[in-house]
């Protein structure tokens, strides 16, 4: 007589689907994590915000200063990437020189200034605001469109998109700050523009004089705005962007999409005057009776 043990291949299977299913949804998170980071890279060189190369290659996965950090639990697998380099951050969402102070270092001949702690020489930085080039920025929503078209490509030269020196299908993104306003004294309220191209492809079946375009299906595009409930969380940067509802604007071999969206950026507190003092606290509070 032959004794089959169903219940332990049942658990047997289950343990192989398990470990299965987590390394597929890991293997799947690896590939969007290196693919989110060669989109930042080529970014960067779009935008020649290469100078020394090191925030450049702190974006390649195993070099100095990037980020590649696993999160594994019952239910979810989470990767982080991105680049530990501080001025990466204020160089992607911008930042303000609240004080006076003076900077350290030289010029070379071809007009870079070098920082040196040690140099006699230097400049004083006064108090400015800086507009960021959001290139992470851009490489997410980049990222967002491959996710819902693997095979779409994505153009960004704006001059090569008026020239019309890109392929079909293909989709132009554009992004355009509209506003940087204080909204507490703790965060900042930014308002940016963006639109997209769709460039549907063109039916030669039938022959040059008789091409036709073929309409792109946008309806995956949208669905994932509503599943997404027109909010985009970035928990790298501690901000939730809030779409407005899309316009669009059909012709004939394309369509166009543009959208507002607003998010806060943090302010870091100010703890010391202009002139150097620290800033006073309120230790005591008077209440009149009434």
């Amino acid at each position: 007589m032959s004794v089959h043990d169903f219940d332990g291949l049942v658990k047997k299977f289950k343990k192989l689907s398990d470990e299965g299913v987590s390394q597929i949804l890991k293997n799947i998170a690896e590939a969007v994590g290196e693919t989110l980071l060669n989109l930042v890279i080529d970014e960067i060189d779009k935008q020649d915000l290469i100078d020394t190369g090191l925030m450049w290659n702190s974006f390649t996965r195993g070099e100095d200063n990037n980020i590649w950090e696993w999160d594994v639990d019952r239910n979810s697998i989470t990767i982080e990437v991105g680049s530990n380099l501080p001025y990466a951050r204020h160089l992607n969402d911008g930042y303000t020189i609240r004080k006076a102070h003076y900077v350290p270092g030289f010029w070379k001949a071809n007009g870079q200034f070098v920082y040196d702690p040690a140099a006699k020489t230097g400049f004083m930085a006064k108090p400015r605001s800086f507009i960021g080039r959001q290139y992470f920025d851009i490489a997410v929503k980049e990222l967002d469109v491959q996710r819902i078209y693997p095979e779409l490509p994505i153009l960004r030269d704006r001059s090569r998109w008026l020239a019309g020196q890109f392929d079909r299908p293909s989709v132009f993104i554009e992004t355009d700050l509209v506003s940087d306003k204080t909204h507490t004294p703790r965060a900042d309220r930014i308002i940016e523009d963006v639109g997209l191209v769709f460039h549907y492809d063109i039916d030669r079946s039938r022959g040059e004089e008789s091409e036709e375009p073929v309409p792109l299906d946008l309806s995956p595009f949208f669905l994932y705005l509503r599943q997404q409930r027109f909010c985009v969380a970035s928990q790298r940067f501690g901000i939730m962007m809030v779409i407005e509802a899309p316009r669009t604007r059909t012709l004939n071999d394309r369509m166009e999409v543009t959208f507002r969206y607003s998010y806060l950026l943090h302010v870091p507190k100010l703890l010391e005057n202009s002139d150097g003092s620290p800033v006073a606290k309120i230790n005591d509070f008077f209440i009149d009776s009434i």
